[in-house]
């Protein structure tokens, strides 16, 4: 399988918003489209140099988990690139969504982040690779560093 090339991607250095940025609009979207907030996470894990996005929220009374990876770019010093234009993608690609969820349902359109009971969802069940614990190397006792809101009802 060839390597994807992050450079050739949409959002590559287009944007001077800060990852934080995105992710903020991100989340005030999903509360914009009468959804619940119930947590947001990002993470970096030093050793294998994994990053990756995490937003769960509520929506037309279902639970649904978004886990993005950052992609690794081909020079380290663009790691900063990487994460806007990861942060960029997921909030354009959570928009698109929002706006599909008001005619076609929210659970057909993100179906594949709908939270299971287990607390996987149906897109880490068919590729274990997106699971947050896979990208950041959690289940290998791994130290993360990392920023986690949980967010509590009314606030």
């Amino acid at each position: 399988m060839n390597k994807l090339e992050i450079e050739n991607l949409p959002y590559w250095k287009t944007s001077s918003s800060s990852p934080d940025t995105w992710i903020d609009r991100t989340v005030k979207l999903i509360i914009d489209f009468g959804g619940e907030l119930i947590n947001q996470a990002q993470g970096m894990d030093y050793k294998s140099g994994m990053a990756a996005f995490q937003i769960i929220f509520k929506l037309q009374g279902d639970t649904f988990k978004i886990v993005f990876p950052v992609l690794e770019p081909k020079k380290q010093s663009d790691m900063k690139s990487a994460k806007i234009q990861a942060a960029t993608i997921l909030y354009h690609d959570i928009k698109a969504r929002l706006v599909s969820s008001k005619i076609l349902g929210a659970r057909n359109v993100f179906f594949g982040n709908l939270l299971l009971e287990n607390g996987a969802t149906a897109a880490e069940l068919e590729n274990p690779e997106l699971s947050i614990n896979k990208i950041l190397t959690l289940d290998a006792g791994n130290t993360v560093d990392g920023e986690y809101k949980e967010i509590e009802k009314g606030k």
